[in-house]
């Protein structure tokens, strides 16, 4: 009997199916509303007798007990037995791919060891009774501070130093999980977390892969209020959801996670009854968090705290969640999991001044009713630009009719698009053609490559020809930012690497020619030039909002990408960077051909030669450009995938 076999004979197929939706027998069967997709009459069916499951709504899936795991939890077929075999208690025989350890399993362990240390110092050292207080304070119960392991960091530097020294750990992987710090000119190692009260941040599967840390009283007022786990191999903020591992259970079950922004509020919202919240911890939702929920729920509601930042930044917050859904559901039309659901982000807006976590507290039934009441996305732009715009002035509601195209532009499921197009037409009162041609243009330009259709040239760069005349033609350096800012650490590296063996110089600020563009530029590399992890949310509260919208615009130039690995996203953005400086290498080779005319003068004999000399260096250039363009386009058919 192979692993397969028994697995199915030890466990039943019902138990499995319960720990995510809760059946309800159906004379020899069991039933429920399917996981899989949206509807309000049970169609979703389990035989005990026959260990099968099938929905007979209208996704119509079915199989065994490993198919429901792997499409519930988006696993591939091993890493499912695996699974399954640790809940049936049994070993498995399969000698083709035995079960190999984590290569991270002892950062797992030291970061585990580091939260029971803050928790141990928060129960028993004095110096922790300000973070006592504070928790008392904000009302959290005894109960909780155990659930999410709440600690405290000692004010010495030197704590956990010691502790782990007597635990004989290894001292330069606590630097590398970022938990201390070594000087390297006396190798001396100090605690990175000192007199904060300590938030343990866990993945999934409840492990331990970083921390948050509040600032508390007695602590410099020029500190800031939070500091963050740097990026290691274990930590990935735009990767990680804070309280997923304690909301996945109550997200399965209520098909719907409610979106937060800080660690209180997912602490306060889960003692008051509210387990299925999360939080991005403060940073702009990314899509690869949103691709985590997708895999449990595609109801998301985002709690916008409408008046902490005023309505603009309100906007400029809800624009980002846009686009990281987009991308999401972009990402999931062309793929080949042609089932997976589009993401449906609505909105709550807190009342005035209050953020989750005071309201919960102070009136944890208006924040139930919000919840209950909250708005589509679709609707939330309708009532703000009705709210905001002078609809009786043709100028102000194209203006609010600009907006609302981009919104429902957005939007990839056809039927849904089609009925908020005809919504937002009869409320504004105005030529439902009209609006839906407006959105079919802006859909046609934010697909503005066509995505290539061999596996061997997934990159297209920018070609003018292939755009409609509507829209308007990208920049090369337009493509090449927006490129950089994909995955801006590795994608920088990976160019100037390959820049390099090339014999180029580096991608710099005077490859970019337009205004925007060289600012986008120059503040990028000092983020990357101070040694700082890539935020892409704080990164774009930093800028102006004119240039957050143009860094947002030239964002979209990349969606062709959406598919490609880092290596192939350099090697494009190698090609576009050739071919801008080819193209800048002729402009100058023109310039320096009309000086050495002199018009109707003749230049003097000595800036002749001068200029003789730039000529010959600029085709020098150009030559060797050519060269690297040639290689370049010999390399693009052997990417290797990473």
């Amino acid at each position: 009997m192979n692993d397969t076999e028994r697995i199915k004979d030890a466990i039943n197929l019902v138990d499995v199916v319960g720990r995510y939706i809760t059946l309800e027998r159906a004379g020899r069967n069991f039933r429920a509303c399917c996981p899989f997709h949206q509807e309000k009459t049970p169609s979703f069916f389990v035989s005990e007798e026959k260990q099968y499951w099938h929905c007979y709504g209208a996704c119509g899936e079915g199989g065994d007990v490993f198919s429901f795991l792997m499409k519930i939890e988006n696993l591939e077929f091993f890493p499912a037995l695996q699974r399954l075999a640790a809940l049936a208690g049994l070993e498995l025989q399969s000698t083709h791919r035995k079960s190999q350890p984590h290569p991270h399993a002892p950062l797992y362990r030291l970061m585990a060891q580091a939260a029971t240390f803050y928790r141990q110092q928060f129960l028993d050292r004095p110096e922790a009774q300000v973070a006592r207080n504070y928790m008392q304070e904000r009302g959290i119960t005894l109960d909780t501070l155990d659930r999410f392991q709440l600690g405290y960091s000692s004010r010495s530097g030197q704590s956990l130093v010691s502790f782990m020294r007597q635990q004989q750990a290894d001292l330069d992987r606590l630097v590398k999980i970022g938990l201390l710090f070594r000087d390297d000119d006396t190798q001396r190692y100090t605690d990175r977390f000192r007199g904060r009260l300590m938030i343990p941040i866990q993945d999934r599967q409840g492990r331990v892969i970083g921390f948050g840390a509040r600032i508390l009283g007695g602590a410099s007022s020029n500190a800031p209020k939070y500091i963050n786990s740097a990026t290691t191999p274990l930590f990935q903020k735009k990767q990680v959801l804070f309280g997923i591992d304690k909301a996945l259970d109550s997200i399965r079950r209520s098909q719907q996670a409610v979106l937060v922004e800080g660690y209180m509020d997912v602490i306060t919202a889960h003692q008051h009854g509210f387990p299925n919240t999360v939080a991005c911890m403060g940073t702009a939702i990314t899509p690869e968090q949103l691709e985590i929920l997708r895999r449990y729920t595609p109801r998301i509601v985002f709690a916008l705290d409408a008046d902490a930042a005023g309505q603009q930044a309100t906007l400029r917050g809800l624009a980002r969640a846009r686009s990281a859904m987009h991308q999401g559901n972009l990402r999931s039309v062309r793929s080949s999991q042609t089932r997976k659901r589009e993401l449906q982000l609505s909105i709550v807006t807190l009342p005035s001044g209050q953020d989750p976590d005071e309201l919960i507290r102070t009136n944890r039934d208006t924040w139930r009713e919000l919840l209950k009441r909250s708005h589509s996305l679709v609707d939330f732009y309708v009532n703000y630009v009705a709210s905001h715009q002078d609809l009786s002035r043709p100028e102000e509601k194209q203006e609010a009719v600009d907006l609302l195209v981009e919104v429902l532009a957005e939007i990839e499921q056809e039927i849904v698009r089609d009925e908020y197009t005809k919504r937002v037409a009869k409320r504004f009162e105005t030529s439902e053609k009209i609006l839906s041609d407006l959105v079919n243009q802006k859909r046609a330009q934010m697909r503005n490559q066509p995505k290539p259709s061999t596996a061997n040239a997934r990159v297209a760069l920018p070609d003018t020809r292939s755009l409609t005349s509507e829209t308007p033609p990208p920049r090369r350096e337009d493509f090449l930012l927006g490129v950089l800012f994909k995955h801006p650490e590795s994608v920088r590296y990976n160019l100037n690497t390959k820049l390099d063996g090339y014999g180029l110089t580096n991608v710099q600020v005077d490859d970019f020619q337009h205004a925007p563009n060289r600012e986008l530029f120059v503040a990028l590399e000092k983020i990357l030039m101070q040694g700082d992890a890539w935020d892409r949310g704080s990164f774009l509260e930093s800028l102006s909002e004119p240039l957050a919208h143009h860094m947002m615009d030239i964002e979209k130039f990349t969606y062709p990408l959406q598919d490609n690995t880092r290596q192939e996203i350099s090697h494009a953005a190698a090609e576009t960077l050739v071919q801008i400086r080819r193209e800048t290498v002729d402009i100058q080779i023109e310039m320096v051909s009309l000086q050495s005319t002199g018009g109707t003068e003749i230049v003097a004999r000595d800036s002749q030669t001068k200029l003789n000399r730039k000529r010959q260096y600029l085709y020098q250039q150009r030559e060797r450009l050519d060269r690297v363009r040639k290689q370049l386009n010999v390399n693009r058919h052997t990417w290797a995938e990473v």
